[in-house]
């Protein structure tokens, strides 16, 4: 649904843990829609993939281990090409985007979560990120959706 209330065709999910909820967005083929097998994983988890036709997906972990958990399955969906991975530390990564003002303003949808300590400092980049607009959703610390 927050997909569909800002018609999102560029997102960024920060800290992708097991990768099955990056490409939920995207547009899957009707029979791949149904093969996620934790769709609980996250907050993109429960969005309806319905008609919408997401761009790209910038994701980021520390750990690409639990991206490539989930790969076959984002491949088997044919939309691997639509995820830009990277394996990093958030704010090390948010901070090289900011260098790049072609990045500014420039996302429709953002989830983070992790690392809740630090929410002050990614929000205050990903506001140069987002676009006049659009979202920036957190995990609340106890998990899922805030």
């Amino acid at each position: 649904m927050l997909f569909q209330l800002t018609s999102a065709k560029k997102t960024m999910e920060i800290d992708v843990y097991t990768g099955y909820s990056s490409p939920l967005p995207l547009p899957f083929p009707t029979t791949a829609r149904h093969v996620y097998p934790s769709p609980q994983s996250s907050a993109f988890a429960s969005i309806l993939v319905g008609d919408m036709l997401m761009d790209q997906i910038l994701a980021m972990d520390t750990n690409q281990g639990y991206y490539e958990v989930g790969l076959s399955t984002v491949q088997k969906a044919g939309v691997a090409h639509k995820i830009d991975f990277r394996e990093s530390l958030a704010l090390l990564v948010l901070d090289q985007l900011l260098q790049d003002e072609t990045y500014h303003g420039s996302l429709d949808f953002i989830f983070v979560a992790v690392d809740k300590e630090n929410y002050v400092n990614y929000h205050r980049r990903l506001l140069n990120l987002v676009k006049v607009g659009g979202l920036i959703a957190y995990e609340r610390p106890g998990g899922g959706p805030a």
